[in-house]
């Protein structure tokens, strides 16, 4: 298991720092860098330890992309309060768990897009009442429990897109009224189950457009599917054949029993293809 602290042998690669440079020396050297600390990403760093960034109060940019940083642990960014932004992408972390950020109230933005995220605690982003931008695009998400976001009262930025979401809870992006822009898309959601007409009238009542939500194995949008014959258990789902995907209609024939055929469809892959992809934010 490779720390951050032992992976300071390998810093020279990037600025040809000494191999006894620490990171608390490379952090001083950096400060007039506009409070940046670069050169922890690409670094095959696979743990971060509670104390790692202990006298770095005044970091405002972290960068620990491109790692191989399997889980994060609570108070493990304890020391860096007034930190703005931290990239997290392009690493193997595959759960958020109660807390995680709770020592980061300055933070405006975070990157965890291309993890291998499945599973977000209801509290992995308690006390980020700062943060604008969230990314969590090309992870494996499957669900999102109630009151996920609860905390995110000035999120203005949320990409979901490029997960393994098939259905949403009523409600869990109640609490984003801050929200301009969500993007769904890639994600196998079943319009067969009601609770998504929830998600419809949550883009039309914030103005979010289509969100790129489609419902699996068509073309048709959320925001446009007829819920009129949906029903209340998940294991409904939709029926599509070669000769009606992509049709502008919004239901679908009765004799086929609405259940959904994905033999054909690569929505929800688990085959790792989101993980080459690097999606440009701001």
């Amino acid at each position: 298991m490779t720390t951050l602290r032992d992976r300071n042998t390998l810093l020279a690669n990037n600025r040809s720092l000494s191999k006894e440079k620490s990171i608390n020396e490379l952090y001083n050297s950096t400060l007039q860098d506009e409070n940046r600390l670069k050169e922890l990403k690409e670094n095959q760093i696979t743990e971060i330890k509670v104390d790692e960034f202990q006298g770095m109060a005044a970091l405002e940019n972290l960068y620990l992309d491109n790692n191989l940083i399997t889980n994060l642990v609570p108070n493990v960014f304890q020391d860096l309060t007034a930190l703005k932004t931290l990239y997290l992408y392009s690493n193997l972390i595959t759960n958020l768990v109660p807390n995680v950020f709770q020592d980061l109230p300055a933070l405006t933005k975070l990157d965890l897009n291309t993890n291998q995220i499945t599973e977000i605690k209801v509290d992995a982003f308690q006390g980020m009442a700062a943060l604008e931008k969230l990314y969590l695009y090309g992870n494996r998400i499957t669900n999102l429990v109630l009151n996920v976001f609860q905390d995110l009262t000035a999120l203005k930025i949320l990409y979901l897109d490029g997960n393994l979401i098939t259905n949403l809870v009523p409600n869990v992006f109640q609490d984003l009224t801050a929200l301009k822009t969500l993007l769904l898309s890639q994600n196998p959601l079943n319009c067969g189950n009601c609770e998504m007409s929830e998600l419809k009238l949550f883009l039309q009542n914030q103005n979010l457009g289509t969100a790129g939500a489609t419902c699996i194995g068509t073309s048709i949008k959320v925001v446009a599917f007829d819920f009129t014959n949906c029903t209340a258990t998940e294991t409904s789902t939709l029926y599509t054949t070669n000769s009606n995907v992509g049709s502008s209609s919004d239901t679908f024939p009765a004799t086929e029993t609405n259940t959904l055929n994905t033999t054909k469809s690569n929505v929800g892959s688990t085959s790792g293809e989101y993980s080459t992809i690097r999606r440009n934010v701001t």
